[in-house]
């Protein structure tokens, strides 16, 4: 099980080890659709989770912070998940790639919750819980594809398995430089300055689009920026792909047109949802901050002629 919106690989993945996946969704705030909200405010109803948990549910995959979403979960919302995985003998995997990239209390975009370890809440969740963590994303390196699990010997016995057979080992010399970084983040406070370095970005970014007017998620972490499309008007007739036809949904669309009319590049919202949920997503797109300054004010003055094509709300 797990939640949505969330990355459509994991659905992939579980798949192609014979298994399959039930979605909850996490509920946008009232008055979403008005204005920005965080990322936080976004809710999971426990107990509609727990009424999804079948006898043949196995596992609860849960990714905090949040992908799109960047929400961060409370301490109060992870004892519940961890408890439901308690009560149900159920295994918790929690994908904390983000954990060292939540935004200071003093953060432009978004209210700030502290991320909290699934597994350091009690005795009886973490001998339930995996932990999976990125040192590529932590340092933001993504693509050097080094990272590790944590959890109980029980559980990790498969998993070192598996491992052993998909992917045997990762590069050398990012495993060493990922050693050497995490002594010196720890000893200088990096985590701390990468934090606020990349909520700065995150938050020009937002101020790009505030002043455009469209709306978002604000994130409380991470990179990216879950912005809402319902005022985007595209141009009658406009001539879009033939995926993106075959697809039929305005983010689709839209994602085309600001690529190809003015070089934004972002992923359709939902691509987050599987189709029991998809509508849900079709109203969004994900954008990142990952760039340098000079990127930022790039994509300040490309947004800037998207101006024409937004309807006041």
């Amino acid at each position: 099980m797990g939640t949505q919106t969330q990355s459509n690989r994991y659905e992939y993945q579980i798949k192609l080890a014979g298994g399959t996946i039930r979605y909850v969704p996490l509920r946008s705030p009232e008055g979403e659709s008005t204005g920005c909200v965080s990322g936080n405010d976004w809710n999971i109803d426990i107990e509609e989770l727990e009424q999804a948990i079948t006898p043949q549910t196995k596992m609860i995959y849960l990714n905090n912070p949040h992908n799109p979403l960047r929400k961060v979960f409370t301490r109060s919302e992870l004892t519940a998940i961890g408890n439901l995985c308690v009560a149900h003998g159920l295994v918790l995997l929690s994908d904390e790639v983000y954990e060292r990239i939540v935004f200071p209390s003093e953060s432009p975009t978004s209210r700030n919750v502290p991320h909290t370890r699934v597994a350091s809440l009690s005795p009886e969740i973490a001998a339930h819980t995996l932990t999976a963590i990125s040192l590529a994303k932590l340092f933001n390196a993504t693509g050097w594809r080094v990272g590790f699990i944590v959890g109980p010997e029980e559980l990790m016995r498969p998993v070192i398995g598996t491992h052993l057979v998909l992917a045997y080992s990762s590069s050398g010399p990012a495993q060493d430089a990922c050693v050497v970084g995490l002594r010196e983040a720890e000893r200088i406070d990096w985590w701390s300055t990468n934090a606020r370095d990349v909520g700065a970005r995150v938050g020009k970014l937002c101020h790009t689009l505030d002043k455009i007017g469209l709306t978002y998620v604000a994130p409380p972490s991470a990179w990216f920026i879950f912005i809402r499309i319902h005022n985007i008007m595209l141009p009658e007739g406009y001539k879009y792909f033939p995926l993106v036809v075959s697809h039929g949904s305005q983010d689709w669309k839209v994602c085309y047109f600001l690529v190809h009319e003015f070089g934004i590049s972002c992923i359709p919202g939902s691509c987050f949802y599987g189709p029991e949920n998809k509508a849900l997503g079709e109203q969004y797109l994900r954008l990142g901050a990952c760039k340098s300054d000079d990127g930022l004010d790039l994509a300040a003055r490309r947004f800037e002629r998207v101006r024409p094509y937004i309807r006041d709300i």
